[in-house]
């Protein structure tokens, strides 16, 4: 009737009932997931039950919380919004007070910065002569550089390049679990060259994989790894063509996406108009495991969009930025940010945009956003990229944080974007 696994997790959920009886603490058996059994390999399944931690012999049962990545632009926070960690102008990563944009620390060595937790930096610092090896190192936020110590590199398939700036050839992400750093990872190759090849060549080139990395924090050992080959993603919303013809695109960072976002339990599209046929902008809800509709809040009427609206959704998907040129007039420099919250469907506040806006979150109250500006003079462009911080319902400006200030070549640009 059941597998040998099943049979063990059920005997130490008993042991764990008991356990908690006597102690008066009763288990919270609604949080219990046994369709969820994932194997990392074929020695140490990993079991997600209540919030109690086992390890039985080889047999994992971990928190099913996890500390997640928090993204600002250019870099990450903790999840109380009070440090940051943001790439600096050399490809070094500066550690900053978020309520003042001060700079705490510095980590010289070239690096993207991963996650925070508990007041220590875990990095990431790319190398071109092993663009399949993920290097990483933590470091402590108020002393940087000085407490910079290596972790188990990780080494993925041959064909990898982790050191693409283009985010479609490799994805990666972070988060934690008790004392373990997950990295999940996605990793695509495509044929580049000149004149395409036929297409059996094109298809021998063409791979897709993807993989989850333990680490533990501590020790800085790899715990577990696996990584399988996959069929690239497809919008879901393909099968619908209805529902797809109507969708809007999106900025989410600097890409632009059609796609539906999940937030917790729901799953949110954006759609030009409604069942009816009525235009405008809407916010489509519905249940992200059956994606039976909730309900659908129109945030804009028609006679407000123009056609060069811009949509700007946060990296958490919590929030939405719509940039609209004010009545008077048609021009971005004079223009307003109608920011409205997903989960709930309200407008939350009107401010000013700012032209030359770039990459936006928000974390407790506060909103994040770069502004990147190019200034021809003479055979020369001032190229100054700035960290701003706003506040969510004012609009007043809290601090800035100039990221780049420097003069180019006038054929040196576009530059590429600050990497993540």
């Amino acid at each position: 009737m059941y597998d040998n696994y099943t049979k063990i997790a059920i005997l130490l959920l008993v042991i764990g009932i008991k356990i908690n009886f006597l102690t008066d603490k009763p288990i919270q058996t609604e949080q219990i997931i046994f369709s969820d059994l994932q194997f990392i390999n074929t020695q140490t399944p990993t079991i997600y039950i209540a919030n109690n931690y086992v390890n039985t012999g080889g047999y994992i049962m971990n928190r099913a919380i996890q500390l997640q990545q928090v993204f600002i632009p250019g870099g990450i926070a903790d999840t109380t919004g009070k440090f940051g960690c943001i790439q600096n102008e050399e490809g070094g990563t500066d550690c900053i007070d978020l309520t003042n944009g001060h700079l705490i620390s510095r980590i010289n060595r070239i690096s993207k910065p991963l996650l925070i937790r508990d007041q220590k930096l875990i990095i990431w610092s790319p190398n071109l002569e092993n663009h399949n090896v993920l290097h990483l190192f933590t470091a402590l936020i108020q002393k940087g550089q000085e407490s910079l110590r290596p972790m188990q590199s990780v080494s993925l398939p041959e064909w990898c390049d982790a050191t693409s700036t283009d985010s479609l050839d490799f994805q990666l992400q972070a988060s934690a679990e008790d004392n373990q750093l997950v990295i999940q990872w996605q990793a695509r190759s495509r044929y580049k060259g000149g004149a395409p090849p036929p297409q059996y060549i094109i298809e021998q080139l063409s791979k897709d994989a993807a993989g989850t990395v333990r680490i533990d924090i501590n020790t800085g050992k790899i715990i577990s790894r696996n990584f399988q080959e996959i069929t690239p993603e497809k919008n879901i919303l393909q099968d619908d063509f209805e529902l797809f013809a109507r969708t809007i695109p999106y900025k989410q960072g600097f890409e632009w996406y059609n796609k539906p976002w999940t937030v917790g339990e729901h799953e949110f599209v954006l759609l030009s108009e409604n069942a009816k046929g009525q235009p405008g902008i809407y916010l489509l809800k519905r249940d992200a495991i059956n994606r039976r509709e909730q309900n659908i809040t129109k945030l804009l009427e028609k006679s407000a969009i123009s056609s060069e609206i811009e949509l700007n959704l946060t990296p958490d998907g919590r929030y939405l930025f719509a940039v609209l040129a004010d009545s008077d007039s048609a021009e971005k420099s004079q223009s307003s940010w109608y920011i409205f919250s997903v989960t709930s469907g309200e407008r939350v506040s009107v401010i000013s945009y700012e032209p030359g806006t770039e990459y936006i979150s928000v974390i407790d109250g506060k909103i994040f956003y770069l502004v990147e500006q190019f200034t021809p003079q003479g055979e020369q462009t001032h190229w100054c990229k700035i960290l701003k911080s706003r506040d969510l319902r004012t609009g007043k400006i809290v601090w800035f944080r100039t990221l780049i200030d420097r003069y180019e070549k006038s054929d040196y640009f576009s530059p590429p974007p600050l990497p993540l």
